[in-house]
């Protein structure tokens, strides 16, 4: 790495410093990301420890919805960074384990991207605007939570070495093929959905390429490239293939995503900053109100100065840009989703048919914004190059500081301030029930899909079974024993238990299938379900624990 590269790395390093404030201050105390998917994310790692050290089923688990369980072959895992948190964890302790790779991803992500831009224009400065871009625009920032969907490092490394192995020659392609096959390995681990959106991105290159400029390929680039394709293939089998044996050998009905939870974005949300941005945000309250609440959360913000490099380069560099513009232009129309919205009203009453596969893979199409801002980044690079060798030639310094200037109003337009973060809370009572030996489990209430993600990362603390539980292909009959049972049922419901139910009796019910706790999370519950509980709890033995935050019975108690 030549000097030059290291000194960009360093400052995209403290650049990541100061665009995630307040985090530095508080890395042991708060979860990057502001969303409650933040929660299952620590629980992925501890599921891994405990999985790959007891010798389990790291694909099947009753630790969740107990006693059935589950499968967890659809469940976004993101195992580079839970192998980086691992690593780290004895060292750091968990909570600073789990930031520091997500921290680590917007750092590389805009060196490689930097790397790759350097390399396909030839201009430093404009390839660390380039950086920027890719790496802070304001989807990447708010993905936080997810670190399947933002580790985003690896890509531009694979397109760089895909680009060397077709246009390349010499002895250096063979390092090229298996650097690619890394790097799509990574993605692959990083993410199944980056994996996917990686390879539609990558055939729609590959077409281009084949289309448009096949002759400028080198001697033998086919057959490297089936040898790249090959490699791949060998090399994700072995991770992949119990996803590949579910859906060929399971009913994967469950896995039906209903087409109209799948959200794309608004047409507004290209061109309108950020709601946390501090300087501009505030002159768009009355957009973000009719956008509504998860585009406001998963902003689409293109950057008009982005834009701008984007169209200049177009304009002054148009044969090397154009495959950039031709695959980043199908990701950001199908990105709209089933409906084309503008300010939140729809365009038609249609549904787009070629929105169906994509909804029912990736659930939302606004995550085909990683491709989008992807090709962005690229083309802001050819951009900022004619600028920079524009101005050059009145003063070496003019083109930096014009593209310092550049950098600079990008900064203002992608801030988000301050960085999402979520501070994580729990009852000290985990910490007893960790302390209990035996195999037993936990059933919590409220039971519902986001309430379950608390639980899980509950779980991290005291490490026994759940009977709720969270993973991203919910099974139609999981909670199969839950509503079979006189007491858990209509618990779940929200409904009057029985009258004449033995609620001791069914305590000791319980305590034999291996059901310990009834933990009632009163932070959880609304002031009206705070009502219900006070009804059904009347005729509960007496409580064993309550804090501000739980209500705890011990069916073992009577």
């Amino acid at each position: 790495m030549r000097r030059y590269d290291v000194v960009v790395l360093v400052f995209y390093g403290f650049l990541t410093v100061v665009l995630t404030l307040p985090l530095p201050y508080m890395i042991d105390k708060v979860l990057i990301g502001y969303d409650v998917d933040v929660l299952i994310n620590p629980w992925a790692n501890w599921w891994t420890k405990k999985a790959l050290s007891e010798g389990l089923d790291f694909y099947h688990t009753d630790y969740l919805f107990f006693p059935r369980g589950t499968s967890l072959v659809f469940h976004s895992f993101s195992h580079t960074n839970t192998a980086v948190s691992l690593i780290l964890k004895p060292f750091l302790g968990p909570v600073v384990a789990y930031n520091i790779p997500i921290f680590l991803v917007y750092v590389l992500s805009g060196f490689s991207m930097y790397l790759l831009a350097s390399y396909l224009t030839g201009c430093r400065p404009a390839a660390f605007v380039s950086g920027l871009v890719f790496a802070f625009h304001p989807y990447h920032v708010f993905e936080s939570g997810h670190p399947n969907l933002i580790t985003t490092q690896w890509i531009p490394l694979f397109v760089l070495a895909l680009r060397r192995v077709l246009y390349e020659t010499g002895s250096r392609r063979v390092k090229h093929v298996l650097l690619a096959v890394l790097w799509f390995l990574l993605t692959a681990l990083s993410g199944w959905h980056l994996m996917t959106l990686l390879t539609a991105w990558t055939g729609l290159y590959l077409l281009y390429g084949l289309f448009f400029e096949r002759a400028e390929w080198s001697a033998g680039s086919i057959r490297w490239l089936g040898l790249l394709i090959a490699f791949i293939a060998l090399t994700i089998v072995p991770f992949f293939w119990p996803i590949l044996r579910a859906q060929l050998t399971t009913d994967t009905a469950y896995m039906a995503v209903d087409i109209e939870t799948g959200l794309g974005n608004d047409v507004l949300s290209f061109f309108v900053p950020n709601e946390r941005n501090p300087l501009l945000g505030g002159f768009f309250s009355d957009i973000y109100a009719r956008l509504g609440s998860i585009r406001r959360w998963r902003p689409a913000y293109l950057g008009y100065t982005a834009l701008g490099l984007a169209t200049i380069g177009l304009a002054k560099a148009w044969r090397k840009s154009r495959p950039w513009l031709l695959t980043g232009v199908p990701f950001l129309l199908l990105s709209l989703g089933a409906r084309i919205e503008v300010g939140g009203v729809p365009l038609h009453g249609f549904g787009l048919p070629w929105a169906i596969p994509i909804i029912k893979v990736i659930r939302h199409p606004y995550r085909l914004n990683i491709f989008v801002f992807f090709s962005l980044a690229v083309l802001v690079g050819f951009g900022g190059r004619w600028l920079y060798s524009r101005l050059a030639l009145r003063s070496p310094s003019w083109g930096h500081r014009v593209l310092a200037l550049a950098f600079g109003v990008l900064l203002v337009e992608y801030l988000v301030f301050p960085f999402p973060v979520t501070l994580p809370s729990h009852s000290p009572f985990l910490y007893q029930v960790a302390q209990e030996e035996g195999d037993f489990a936990v059933a919590d209430f409220p039971m519902r899909r986001q309430a379950a993600k608390y639980y899980m990362f509950s779980q991290t603390v005291h490490g026994h079974k759940i009977v709720d539980g969270h993973v991203s292909r919910t099974p139609d009959d999981v909670y199969a024993f839950v509503d079979a049972d006189p007491l858990l049922g209509p618990l779940r419901a929200n409904i009057a238990l029985d009258p004449g139910l033995d609620i001791e009796g069914q305590f000791a019910v319980l305590a034999a299938q291996g059901i310990r706790y009834i933990i009632v999370h009163k932070h959880l519950l609304t002031a009206d379900e705070m009502i219900y509980w006070r009804e059904q709890l009347a005729d509960f033995p007496a409580p064993v624990y309550e804090d501000e935050l739980l209500i705890v019975y011990d069916t073992m108690a009577s």
